[in-house]
């Protein structure tokens, strides 16, 4: 096991990634038009945060791995930013993204 896979927040972004990628496939499946920009842009949000958050806790010098770590923070809020606008384009719950 990898020192990354050791840490809660990689555990989580693993988890986050699985549970998304069933609530992406069932926007597609539902043949929604509006879905391609939000549900691609999430997608690929989701993915940059988990490699930086594995790049930054291999870095030693403490102004690398703060950068790497401060890059997943900014996919992770991303990510929220775009499950509202799923919400808002009326495309999953508020129940659903909670």
């Amino acid at each position: 096991m990898f020192d990354h896979e050791k840490l809660d927040v990689y555990q989580v972004e693993l988890s986050f990634i699985a549970w998304l990628s069933v609530l992406l496939s069932e926007i597609r499946a539902a043949g929604e038009g509006l879905y391609r920009e939000v549900c691609d842009q999430l997608d690929r949000a989701s993915l940059s945060s988990l490699p930086n958050t594995a790049e930054g806790n291999g870095k030693r010098q403490g102004k690398q791995r703060a950068k790497f770590f401060d890059d997943a923070r900014g996919s992770t809020v991303e990510c929220a930013a775009c499950l509202d606008a799923l919400v808002a384009r009326k495309l999953a719950t508020i129940e659903r993204v909670i």
